[in-house]
């Protein structure tokens, strides 16, 4: 077998450690028709409406008092403003006419309550805080979305993916990490590991994926020759790799630092 056989073969290895559960992911129920924002910077997806084509935000529900009563809806935002008492039903009423303010605090205030049936209506009005910009919202979404006991049903799960979307374009370190950790396991999003890459490339390289950085490495170290500036990016996503404590990418990435010339880490054995 040529030099150039076995380096396929190599670069094929990496590849399939690095994708794991990805392909057995991809046949998961919980797979959302998405569409491309073209002016967005980070040219991340859009969810579309299956009727019109037109982008959905999370669904509320507008209360006919946020029409005939907005004088008193606003007393209710003044009131939550300055943290003096705002009753369960005009904190709910608020926060279904998708003000993030009071989204979140209806969040906090179920989130109190210490039941687990509810979490996935804690998850909607989280979602609507974080659609409307509260990026600290993000961090109690995505521990709720991590749950796997917690049940969602489709058209809510669009709604919670479109919010950490819209929080991920606005370079939220912790949406862009989340999800690309949920495209990458297929869950609850559904398995897109094309979209899981390109999401890591801009995660601070502190907070990276050790399976992900893998896959990115041995997805650039496929295209040789290498330019110098690609070669500098296979080793800084090695360098996460190798600080895994699965053993299986620590070794693929010790083949794949060999096969491109790379020196190895610092006191690794060759």
């Amino acid at each position: 077998m040529s030099i150039r056989n076995i380096k396929s073969l190599m670069l094929a290895s990496c590849l399939a450690l690095a994708t794991g559960n990805v392909n057995a992911a991809a046949n998961s129920q919980r797979q959302h028709v998405i569409g491309v924002e073209v002016n967005s910077p980070l040219n991340l997806p859009q969810i579309q409406s299956a009727n019109n084509g037109q982008p959905q935000r999370p669904v509320v529900k507008v209360s006919s008092a946020f029409n005939l009563d907005t004088y008193r809806l606003k007393q209710i935002r003044k009131r939550l403003v300055r943290k003096q008492h705002v009753s369960y039903k005009d904190l709910r009423e608020l926060a279904d006419t998708g003000d993030g303010l009071a989204a979140y605090r209806f969040a906090k205030r179920l989130m109190g309550m210490g039941r687990n049936d509810i979490l996935s209506d804690v998850a909607h009005y989280l979602s609507i805080a974080a659609y409307d910009g509260r990026s600290y919202a993000v961090r109690p979404l995505v521990k709720i979305l991590k749950n796997q006991n917690v049940e969602f049903t489709d058209s809510r799960l669009e709604h919670l993916e479109q919010a950490l979307l819209r929080q991920a374009r606005s370079g939220d370190q912790k949406a862009l990490l989340a999800l690309a950790q949920f495209y990458e396991q297929g869950s609850p999003f559904g398995a897109k590991p094309d979209l899981a890459m390109e999401l890591m490339k801009r995660v601070d390289t502190s907070a990276y994926d050790d399976k992900i950085a893998l896959r990115l490495a041995a997805s650039i170290a496929s295209h040789q020759p290498l330019m110098p500036k690609e070669k500098e990016e296979v080793k800084r996503y090695l360098d996460v790799a190798d600080r895994s404590d699965d053993f299986g990418i620590r070794a693929a990435a010790k083949n794949l630092r060999k096969l491109i010339n790379l020196p190895q880490p610092v006191g690794e054995e060759t």
